[in-house]
């Protein structure tokens, strides 16, 4: 998974490393980008990368269109999801990142896999994604009472 370097990022990579998954840091102004360039020849049926969406300064809800041409680049499908927790704590930072509290009720809802061809409109794919993101956010909120 490619987590930015910021104190959200490595919350998120902190998470994602307890399912056994490896994280890369970076972000498009701290290395992502460079990063993300290796990644094509390593992307196969055999691996599965995951992205946080949103870039380092939002605006939130905004899917960024790394996601997308990469998807495009490596042949790799998309799986949008959306999560949500209650109890839980919202930071003041611009993406008000929840980090849910002890014994918080929790769920994760998965959209449908996305292919992107090579050839695909990247703009109304990008926007398509968003709005699953949306959707599936708001799925997990209902879920939990929040």
């Amino acid at each position: 998974m490619l987590a930015s370097r910021s104190r959200d990022g490595e919350l998120v990579a902190r998470w994602v490393q307890r399912f056994g998954l490896a994280v890369v840091r970076g972000s498009s102004s701290r290395g992502g980008a460079g990063r993300c360039a290796r990644w094509p020849p390593r992307c196969g049926p055999a691996r599965t990368w995951r992205w946080c969406p949103t870039g380092r300064a939002g605006p939130a809800e905004r899917l960024q269109p790394g996601v997308v041409a990469l998807a495009a680049l490596t042949g790799a499908p998309v799986v949008p999801f959306g999560f949500s927790a209650r109890p839980a704590r919202r930071l003041h930072s611009w993406d008000r990142f929840m980090v849910p509290l002890p014994f918080a009720r929790a769920a994760i809802v998965f959209g449908a896999a996305a292919q992107v061809p090579r050839g695909a409109d990247r703009e109304t794919v990008r926007a398509d994604l968003e709005r699953t993101l949306r959707e599936v956010t708001a799925t997990a909120d209902r879920l939990v009472g929040a």
